[in-house]
């Protein structure tokens, strides 16, 4: 073999020696910036979708501070309207007040309607009423809790406040705006009261229709701010507010009082 080819030879293994060694660099830099830059986008992910989350859940904080102060002033007038409708009835027994009765009132305190209810074996259901869809809506049946509050209004307790009671007080407890379980025609959101007049054997359920407090969380609320953030950040792609609860026991979901949903705001398409 000739100096030239020898030489010619070795020049040829240096250079694929490099180019093996320039490779083996390349995959190996490759490989860090792809983990390196993979962990980058996972951290932007977070750190977007935390942002995202608290300000979402700002909004839920100011929609339900909103709504809690609208609520507490419906509390106080059905209060007020409660105790009216009993001085009114002037301690009659409930076989002695007709539905014509509590039309009338209705009419006179501008109010969505009245219902009186008593004990009947062991429920709690409505006797008497201005609608007559009301009558014969059992409680323990339906909302265990307001039966249990109720049952302590006629034994002359003050009830305990729950989940589902937004006012307590010695003859009166208010529950929170909620589905009307005996209107499933169209839904229709109302307040209700219930108050114990001592001396009576029965439970007066003055209520009004809140459907203009329903629909300012609609147009204020979460799903306002929703609809906001997805329209401003190109980032986000769809937003939900979950109920875990339905998620684990999806029988809440058919539960009238409250009304639970697994997707309480916004959409959840995209889950894992």
């Amino acid at each position: 073999m000739s100096k030239s080819t020898a030489s010619q030879s070795l020049r040829w293994q240096f250079i694929r020696k490099m180019l093996i060694m320039m490779i083996t660099i390349a995959l190996i830099s490759g490989t860090f910036q792809y983990f390196i830059l993979r962990e980058q986008i996972n951290d932007n992910v977070m750190n977007e979708a935390l942002m995202i989350g608290k300000s979402i859940e700002h909004g839920i904080k100011e929609t339900d501070l909103a709504s809690k102060s609208i609520e507490q002033q419906i509390d106080y007038k059905l209060e007020s309207i409660s105790a009216r409708i009993a001085d009114h009835l002037q301690g009659k027994s409930i076989d002695h007040i007709t539905d014509q009765d509590l039309i009338r009132l209705r009419d006179q305190f501008q109010i969505a309607g009245i219902t009186l209810f008593a004990r009947k074996g062991d429920d709690i259901v409505g006797v008497k009423s201005s609608d007559p869809k009301e009558i014969g809506f059992s409680f323990k049946s339906i909302m265990q809790e307001a039966f249990l509050a109720l049952d302590h209004l006629l034994q002359g307790k003050k009830p305990e406040g729950n989940g589902i009671v937004s006012y307590v007080n010695q003859n009166i407890i208010n529950l929170y705006i909620a589905q009307s379980g005996s209107h499933d025609d169209k839904p229709r959101f109302f307040k209700y009261a219930y108050y114990h007049q001592p001396g009576t054997d029965y439970v007066i359920n003055p209520y009004i229709e809140a459907n203009e407090v329903y629909q300012f969380t609609q147009e204020v609320g979460p799903d306002s701010w929703i609809k906001k953030v997805l329209s401003e950040n190109k980032y986000a792609k769809e937003i939900a507010v979950l109920d875990p609860r339905v998620f684990e026991d999806p029988s809440l979901a058919e539960k009238m009082y409250p009304p639970l949903k697994k997707i309480v705001y916004g959409t959840y398409n995209d889950q894992t």
